[in-house]
């Protein structure tokens, strides 16, 4: 499997990679996480293809997925998929942080 290996997700018609990130420790479930750290993590996540991101309201508060969105890092009109565990989302990346 690669991490750009990509399927339908459900009955919602969005395509998503197969392999998927999740964020719990971006919101500082096990310990605290610095920036730099979570910066870095998912610059690599996106650059070795992920797109889909798996996140909740309870990690951390919300702090994974308010990091999640200012690390969102856009690649030529790709989207990013993220779902949160009340629903899903897809997100558009505007620009690199």
């Amino acid at each position: 499997m690669n991490a750009s290996d990509k399927k339908k997700f459900g009955r919602t018609g969005l395509e998503v990679t197969t392999m998927g990130f999740g964020t719990a420790p971006l919101g500082n479930q096990f310990r605290a996480v610095p920036e730099a750290d979570v910066r870095d993590v998912i610059k690599g996540a996106w650059d070795s293809g992920l797109r889909y991101f798996d996140t909740a309201p309870m990690y951390g508060h919300g702090l994974s997925e308010r990091r999640l969105a200012k690390r969102c890092v856009p690649s030529r009109a790709m989207n990013m998929f993220s779902r949160p565990r009340s629903g899903a989302c897809s997100l558009r990346c505007r620009r690199a942080r």
